[in-house]
């Protein structure tokens, strides 16, 4: 289907999001935004659904959100102005990667309009942040297929996925501060629960662009999978996560939700969530299927 965001259920459980704004890099703008949030409350509420898959079209992942609403020049005077750069909140679309990974065009001209006042900015960004971040509070794991570069607000998009692969040709940039911006988007969290504090400091203070190898180490991504067939295998992995039992899945998420908690707190929802799994239907079906040697059918039940 045409639109800034194709969903599809290429397998059975599993749904495939793929930002499709290739010529902008896949920018999050106010159409793309819009999209996600009717996605995000069609798949809270849809029961069939046991896996996501996030992914771009084109060359990117995703370029950061569009601040070029935020430029002081009358957007109609600045034509395609931003369509490959994407400025945002977080980050921008990159055409260059040198020294902070950011390279920004057209976002110049004169004062045609009036900055909008820092309150009616955060209530803008705090909508805009909270929009995308509906992809973490999804019951079910969410899966990014790293296409290309994640920049920004894009890798907090990626960061906000419980697993991560990443084609060869990804890149990885939290350009805020060369851009004069405080981060957004969950960075200051998200990053650091990927990374580690003392890596992310250095990603935020520098923005220094991460390739995907180097990804793989720091824990910003699980594996790198070749360019070529990267979405069918992370849609192979997505399968799998759908196919074991639905109530052990999100349970197990909700566990994991919130990042390491202390170890009398692991016992004690442990000690309630596991009963649950133990007086269920799924579990006598899987019980069975390893006696009978076959895949187990789960039913969420």
């Amino acid at each position: 289907m045409d639109g800034p965001l194709r969903v599809e259920r290429p397998r059975s459980g599993v749904v495939l999001l793929t930002l499709s704004l290739p010529e902008r890099r896949n920018a999050m703008t106010p159409e793309l935004t819009a999209a996600w949030a009717q996605a995000m409350e069609s798949l809270e509420q849809d029961d069939s659904v046991r896996a996501v898959v996030v992914t771009g079209a084109g060359t990117a992942f995703c370029a950061g959100g569009d601040l070029s609403w935020l430029g002081h020049a009358d957007p109609a005077d600045r034509g395609t102005a931003g369509a490959d750069t994407g400025v945002a909140d977080t980050g921008v679309a990159v055409t260059g990667v040198a020294v902070t990974g950011v390279a920004v065009t057209g976002v110049a001209g004169a004062d045609a309009r009036p900055v909008p006042t820092p309150a009616q900015l955060r209530a803008k960004m705090y909508d805009f942040y909270r929009t995308w971040l509906r992809v973490r509070d999804l019951e079910v794991p969410v899966l990014a297929a790293v296409n290309g570069p994640a920049i920004g607000a894009g890798l907090c998009l990626a960061l906000a996925c419980d697993l991560r692969y990443a084609a060869p040709t990804a890149r990885f940039s939290v350009p805020f501060l060369a851009l004069g911006l405080h981060p957004g988007m969950a960075a200051t969290y998200l990053l650091p629960e990927a990374v580690g504090m003392a890596r992310a400091r250095e990603m935020l203070y520098t923005g220094r662009v991460v390739g995907a190898s180097q990804a793989v180490e720091l824990g910003l991504i699980n594996r790198v999978l070749p360019a070529e067939g990267l979405v069918e295998e992370v849609l192979d992995v997505a399968a799998s996560v759908a196919a074991a039992a639905p109530v052990a899945v999100r349970l197990t998420k909700a566990a994991l939700r919130h990042g390491p908690r202390s170890y009398a707190e692991a016992l004690e929802w442990e000690a309630l969530a596991q009963p649950v799994t133990m007086a269920s239907h799924d579990l006598q079906e899987g019980l069975r299927a390893v006696s009978e040697k076959r895949p187990p059918q789960f039913r969420g039940r």
